[in-house]
Parts: structure tokens; C-alpha cells; sequence
């Protein structure tokens, strides 16, 4: 399975320079898993969706995103084109399931609400396929107020403009 991983990803990485995209679904894998869509309102402005699923909670996420390129790759220079970065805000909802996976204690509220960040790096390649890579510092304002870090795979089949 390994072997079969690094032959697809070695294959993807041969491809050439691609053209945005408008929107995509697929999966966000990570904390939590669930359904991701993504929207372009402009080239380098994004909304992104999440309904995922964790051990204790089901949480609805959105975030602003700002989509910058790389000016210098280095030996990578020929990708620049179909890899970005990007930032921003957003927000959560959700609702506990049961007690706190980690440590047992009854939640004291069943819904939450909150804030997050957001900062990744998307690779688009010449197929109608993005993989991001990003990590979610986040703060519960109602529900427990705790401040966490979550992070996300995500795999989405892409729509052109």
C-alpha cells in the first residue's frame, strides 16, 4: 500500500502547471473528519466549509481564506505555480456528543461556539484533484471555554472557473 502511495505521488508530482479552480468537495481528514467544500470568490480569496465528526463532538466550521504564492521554491521552482499558502479567520459551532474523550468529565454544555485561525499550504496539480495540508488554532468562546489546535489532510475534486 506504501509502495502504491509513493507511486501515485511521484506520478502527481511529474505534472504540469495548472489553472485555479472555482470550487471543490472532498474530505478533510484529521481533527475532526468530515465533508469539505471550498469556494472561490476571486484567484486568491476562498471560503471553506467543514462539517466533521470527532471523538465527542460534530462541529460545522468556516473559514475566510487568503491564498498567497511562493516567490522562490527553490529546487521546487517548476511547482510554483500549483502550490500556495494561505491564512485566515473563521468560526465554529457544534455540539458535544458525550464526555470528553480525554479525560471522561461530562461536558457542561451540549452546544459550542467559537473562533479559529487558519494557515495551510494547498498543492493543485494538472488534474481536477487539490491536497491541502493545514493546521487550525481554534477557541471556544461558548461550551467550555478552552483554546485548541486541530489539523487537517484534505483531498477535493476540483470544478474549473
Amino acid at each position: 500500500m506504501k509502495k502504491l502511495i509513493f507511486v501515485c505521488l511521484i506520478s502527481l508530482a511529474s505534472l504540469t502547471v495548472s489553472a485555479q479552480y472555482k470550487w471543490g468537495i472532498g474530505a478533510a481528514l484529521g481533527s475532526p473528519s468530515g465533508l469539505s467544500l471550498k469556494y472561490f470568490t476571486t484567484d486568491t480569496e476562498a471560503f471553506d466549509f467543514t462539517v466533521g465528526f470527532w471523538h465527542d463532538y460534530t462541529s460545522i466550521s468556516a473559514a475566510y481564506e487568503i491564498h498567497n504564492s511562493f516567490n522562490d521554491l527553490g529546487g521546487l521552482n517548476e511547482y510554483k505555480d500549483q502550490i500556495q499558502w494561505y491564512y485566515g479567520p473563521g468560526a465554529h459551532i457544534g455540539s458535544w456528543n458525550n464526555n470528553h474523550y480525554n479525560t471522561g468529565e461530562t461536558h457542561t454544555n451540549n452546544l459550542f461556539l467559537g473562533v479559529d485561525g487558519v494557515i495551510g499550504v494547498e498543492w493543485k496539480p494538472d488534474i481536477p484533484v487539490a491536497f491541502s495540508v493545514d493546521v487550525r488554532p481554534g477557541l471556544n468562546i461558548i461550551g467550555g471555554v478552552e483554546f485548541f489546535i486541530q489539523s487537517q489532510i484534505g483531498i477535493r475534486y476540483t470544478f474549473d472557473r
